[in-house]
């Protein structure tokens, strides 16, 4: 009788185990469908905006900040940008609260097409805590569609 008990708990718990396996493994799969992941995140660097706007209008490009941000992290900020199409690079810099409500930011979302405009070119070193994400954009017919 013991040892059946003992036998019908084990079971049980293989049947607990398996389940909890399976319900995780499935949440992590839908997840990495509706996820999006940085290719480069450059801590302590700024992106200049005024000059990748410049170079945008000289190459037939595109630079625009579709939303600003008051946030406590870069992660925040990540997360945020994710959750945006238009955001194909962020920046988050740690800002003390101003009273000017225009300094007020410290995440930005920048539609950068292409990319370059805003990761490579016009990336510098002037901001202690500062980072600044590339995002891994989607090719067309792959994953959820995302240019």
């Amino acid at each position: 009788m013991i040892k059946r008990r003992k036998q019908n708990t084990m079971s049980l718990a293989a049947i607990l185990l398996l389940a909890t396996v399976l319900v995780f493994g499935a949440s992590s799969a839908r997840g990495d469908n509706n996820s999006c992941s940085m290719v480069q995140r450059l801590q302590g660097e700024m992106v200049n905006i005024k000059k990748a706007k410049e170079n945008a209008e000289k190459n037939n490009g595109i630079v625009s900040v579709p939303k600003a941000l008051t946030l406590n992290s870069s992660e925040d900020c990540e997360q945020a940008c994710c959750g945006n199409v238009n955001c194909t690079v962020y920046l988050f810099y740690p800002r003390p609260p101003s009273n000017d409500e225009h300094k007020n930011f410290n995440c930005f979302f920048l539609n950068c097409r292409p990319q370059n405009l805003c990761s490579l070119v016009n990336v510098s070193n002037k901001a202690e805590g500062a980072v600044v994400g590339i995002r891994e954009l989607q090719v067309p017919g792959k994953g959820n569609g995302q240019v």
